[in-house]
């Protein structure tokens, strides 16, 4: 009888954990098919509106884009072209007369590249120098006395109707007296002039003398050669 009576306790705990059990996983069935139904409703019922939020793609390498629903924050990916290189002009050392290199750079991943550039030509917007370069558009020779090494460079500008010429000293002066004759191909004396410039500052220094030249630039012939002499005292 003791023995038969332990059977059944056994019996009906066995039973018991069995119940237990199979409520459990009928509960967590109920969930998942909440779950299931709940994001199958989602899809079937929602009207997505899908919003590009990520993209893992670089200008060579493929990647992977990711959306997400505005409504429900429902997400999907998709595979990813490369997105390719987006170069901006970053420099071009061409000049005037002389070819250069243009470099590029992309504002995606920095990468670099470079191609040659032609010779952009002179731009005689104010028609006699050139913007770029201030070469002037007619064939004037200049020369410098009684040193032009002490010169370090030579730019024309438009003033007024006339012309200055910009003299950039090696070494800064307080000072610069000067004095100039300008002729045509022929010899003959077209325009003569003196100047002086003074800085007055005691610590400062010019850094370049404008040697107005008194003539005007509508003048020239653009079929004929001149030359100016500017003489520093």
């Amino acid at each position: 009888m003791l023995n038969n009576s332990k059977r059944n306790i056994r019996k009906r705990v066995f039973l018991t954990i069995m119940s237990v059990k199979r409520v459990i996983s009928a509960f967590l069935v109920v969930l998942m098919l909440f779950g299931t139904l709940s994001f199958s409703s989602c899809q079937l019922f929602c009207d997505h509106s899908y919003e590009l939020i990520s993209n893992t793609a670089k200008c060579e390498e493929g990647g992977i884009k990711t959306y997400r629903c505005k409504k429900c924050d429902y997400e999907k990916r998709d595979k990813s072209e490369p997105i390719g290189h987006d170069y901006q002009l970053l420099s071009d050392t061409a000049k005037c007369e002389e070819d250069g290199i243009k470099t590029y750079y992309c504002k995606n991943c920095n990468n670099k590249k470079t191609e040659a550039s032609n010779a952009k030509g002179h731009n005689y917007a104010h028609d006699f120098c050139c913007t770029r370069c201030c070469q002037p558009r007619y064939n004037i020779k200049v020369t410098i006395k009684p040193n032009s090494n002490n010169i370090e460079g030579i730019e024309f500008w438009p003033s007024d109707g006339n012309f200055c010429v910009f003299l950039i000293p090696i070494v800064k002066l307080k000072y610069l007296q000067y004095s100039y004759v300008l002729k045509n191909g022929k010899g003959k004396t077209l325009k003569k002039g003196s100047g002086v410039f003074y800085y007055n500052y005691s610590n400062n220094y010019w850094d370049s003398f404008c040697v107005l030249i008194d003539y005007k630039m509508a003048s020239f012939n653009i079929n004929e050669k001149y030359t100016l002499t500017i003489t520093i005292n």
